[in-house]
């Protein structure tokens, strides 16, 4: 019996007229057409179902799945019905940020999962927008380099929206909790023989420190370290007469090391002793095997190398007379298979000088150079010997050259802080250069002065002089926030300083007894910095938090 049949039996025992009530079940309930009078029916396909209300034909079609997931399709609704019903608007099925708290230098990236009808994506941290564009471009990660800057709660808001600019949000929290600025992460000390540290490199994938190791004769020398760790990897220390095909006679000391633009380590060395000294170069594959080498002339030294597009430049000095010692700067620039390309020498008189030395007895020393990218230069810094009127004084200078040798700019400073200064260290610091050297006014003991050089070369504008007394600094290096970790030295301390600009006070300032730090360098990922230089008798490291 069906059901309308069932319902006209009970209505005959009722009082009222019969016809009407009939009339009107009839209406309401009409014969079923599908086996077992469910009054529903379903249409071909998987993905629709279709029922009869009231004689109208209506389609409810489920929610679009999520672009990267399934797991919450059944959560999600169309956008709009045959029937006209509004759209539900676009949905976040998932949004997180991985890892939610930071207690060291590092990333956390964020992730989402929405529907199909999400047209574009809006991502503000801490109120302010940090990424747009469409879902499958979605990607986002945010670096925690220091407590002054990354510490504290971030709040993390995902906006969804659909063609017609319905709108979704869903919120996340990432909590950062870094150690100061300063603070070791991890230090290396070598454990077999004297040694000691002059450059320190980051690779990509580790911390590379170069200097000498008596093996038992001295010899330049090249680790290879962990770059959170400071853990030596195996095969490491590597020296040069293990890398080497050339049969050089005498003791070696690495002064400089660099990455070139493929990634592999240039190492700056001199062998020999003395005035008998010969400058020596090798560029080595990312894990140490030699790629090609070279040596040069008798009366020739490096005191340093940088690297530029398509080139490597070393500095460094040639003797040209013994009786009195007689000194001028060199400059010289390779290509990457090793053929000179320009060199040029360093002497009195320099653009801007308005005095000669004829007799060339005003000795020149470039210590270091970098690659400036803003004025398209490579700029090399040191010191020089300068007679700008009845007075000889020690003047800090740098020379600016374009990328094929041309000398386009040079400063000398004018001793604006004491009566003699000079320049040990360069670095790039964001989009400028910054430099480190010491300042000395008469028999007053030496103390460190920073430098950041303008776009002609001068480092008079913006300078810092810190009151530590027969100090130096000879490394230098800047982060991703464009703070300076500078390594500086007394004759029996090693001093490890942190600061932002010329007036701003230290970040820190770690003072190490017995020690000696002669390089700096931070990764690129703004994770990192280190000091390196020797304690005791042996080779040793300072990595810290930015």
């Amino acid at each position: 019996m069906s059901f309308r049949a069932s319902l006209v039996l009970a209505l005959i025992a009722l009082p009222g007229c019969l016809p009407d009530l009939l009339a009107d079940a009839s209406d309401l309930f009409p014969d079923s057409a599908t086996a077992g009078g469910t009054g529903t029916s379903t249409s071909a396909g998987d993905t629709a179902e279709a029922g009869t209300i009231g004689g109208d034909s209506v389609q409810t079609v489920t929610g679009a799945e999520p672009t990267t997931t399934a797991a919450d399709a059944s959560s999600s609704s169309s956008s709009s019905s045959s029937s006209g019903l509004p759209s539900e608007g676009p949905q976040i099925l998932e949004f997180e940020v991985e890892p939610m708290k930071l207690t060291e230098a590092g990333t956390a990236s964020a992730s989402a999962s929405v529907s199909d009808d999400v047209v574009s994506l809006r991502l503000d941290v801490d109120g302010t927008e940090v990424w747009s564009g469409a879902p499958d471009d979605f990607a986002w990660t945010y670096w925690a380099t220091s407590a002054m800057t990354s510490n504290g709660l971030h709040e993390f808001v995902l906006t969804a929206r659909d063609g017609e600019g319905l709108e979704a949000t869903k919120s996340a929290e990432l909590e950062v909790m870094l150690p100061a600025s300063g603070t070791e992460r991890c230090s290396f000390l070598e454990d077999t023989g004297t040694s000691w540290l002059n450059g320190a490199a980051y690779t990509p994938d580790a911390l590379v420190l170069v200097g000498t190791h008596a093996t038992p004769d001295l010899e330049a020398t090249l680790w290879r370290l962990d770059p959170d760790l400071c853990e030596p990897e195996a095969g490491f220390p590597w020296s040069l007469s293990q890398w080497s095909d050339l049969a050089l006679v005498g003791t070696s000391q690495a002064v400089g090391v660099a990455v070139d633009e493929l990634g592999r380590i240039v190492i700056a060395a001199n062998v020999g002793s003395g005035l008998d000294r010969r400058p020596y170069l090798a560029v080595l594959t990312a894990n140490g095997a030699l790629v090609w080498e070279r040596v040069g002339t008798v009366g020739d030294t490096y005191n340093g190398l940088a690297t530029a597009p398509g080139r490597i430049i070393t500095v460094g000095e040639r003797v040209i007379g013994k009786l009195p010692l007689r000194i001028d700067g060199r400059v010289e620039a390779l290509d990457l298979v090793g053929t000179q390309i320009w060199s040029d020498t360093v002497a009195a008189p320099l653009p801007g000088d308005d005095w000669s030395d004829d007799g060339n007895i005003h000795n020149e020393h470039p210590r270091a150079a970098a690659w400036d990218e803003e004025t398209l230069t490579v700029v090399v810094a040191g010191e020089r010997r300068v007679r700008p009127g009845s007075e000889v004084w020690t003047r800090a200078f740098t020379v600016q050259y374009s990328l094929n040798g041309s000398l386009v700019g040079a400063w000398t400073s004018e001793g604006l802080d004491a009566t003699d200064d000079g320049l040990s260290a360069i670095a790039t610091c964001g989009d400028k250069l910054v430099a480190g050297g010491w300042v000395e006014d008469g028999l007053d003991p030496r103390s460190p002065a920073t430098r950041w050089l303008d776009p002609l070369g001068s480092g008079a504008n913006e300078r810092r002089i810190d009151a530590l007394s027969n100090s130096m600094v000879r490394g230098v290096a800047c982060d991703r926030e464009k703070k300076v970790s500078a390594a500086a030295s007394s004759d029996v301390n090693a001093m490890a300083l942190g600061f932002r600009g010329a007036a701003d006070p230290f970040l820190f300032n770690y003072t190490i007894k017995g020690a000696a730090l002669t390089a700096a360098d931070c990764d690129d990922r703004g994770l990192f910095c280190v000091t390196a230089g020797f304690q005791g008798a042996q080779a040793w490291a300072r990595v810290h938090h930015p």
